[in-house]
C-alpha cells in the first residue's frame, strides 16, 4: 500500500492540514513570488490530484475551477492550458527542470494528467487502499482488508482541502 514512487518529485497532500511537497520542499516555502503569481496553476494541480485518474477531464476540472465558463469548451481548454503552464512555472521555481515539469502535469485525450511515477496524491493512495480493502474483503481475506482500511484511515487525517 505504499505509493509506487518511493520519493516522488511532487507530493500533493489534500487531506487535513498537511503541506504539499515539491522535491521535499514544502509548498509554503516555494518561491513565494512564483506561488503567489501562479496560484491558479497550483490550484489546478490540486484539483487534478483530488480526482481519480480517469475523472480529471478538461470539462470536470473546468466545472470545478471556472463554473461561469463551464459551457464553453474552448475557453476551458485555453484556461487549463494557460494554468498548466503556470503550474509548471511553480514546479520549476521549486527546482524541477522544464522537461520534468512537463512530464509531471499534462493533458492527453481530454484528460488532465499527473504522472503517477513522479506525483503522489494522498487522495489517490486513499482510494487505492479502499479498493484493495474491498477486494480483500470480497475474497475473504479479513486481515488484509482490515490492514488496508486502517491504512486508508491513517491517510484521511482531516477534512478535504
Amino acid at each position: 500500500m505504499d505509493s509506487e514512487a518511493a520519493d516522488p518529485l511532487v507530493d500533493l497532500r489534500l487531506f487535513g492540514h498537511q503541506t504539499s511537497l515539491v522535491q521535499g520542499q514544502e509548498s509554503t516555502q516555494l518561491q513565494h513570488t512564483a506561488l503567489r503569481k501562479y496560484r491558479r496553476g497550483w490550484s489546478l494541480l490540486l484539483a487534478i490530484a483530488a480526482l481519480p485518474d480517469t475523472k480529471a477531464s478538461v470539462t470536470r476540472i473546468g466545472e470545478l475551477l471556472w463554473q461561469q465558463a463551464s459551457d464553453d469548451l474552448d475557453l476551458l481548454s485555453n484556461r487549463i492550458q494557460s494554468n498548466l503552464s503556470n503550474a509548471r512555472q511553480v514546479l520549476q521555481a521549486a527546482g524541477l527542470s522544464g522537461a520534468e515539469a512537463r512530464q509531471v502535469v499534462r493533458t492527453e485525450g481530454g484528460l488532465c494528467l499527473l504522472d503517477r511515477d513522479q506525483v503522489r496524491s494522498d487522495v489517490w493512495e486513499f482510494l487505492d487502499a479502499q479498493r484493495a480493502a474491498n477486494r480483500a474483503r470480497a475474497a475473504g481475506r479479513e486481515a488484509d482488508a482490515i490492514a488496508a482500511y486502517q491504512y486508508a484511515r491513517e491517510l484521511y487525517v482531516g477534512p478535504l482541502l
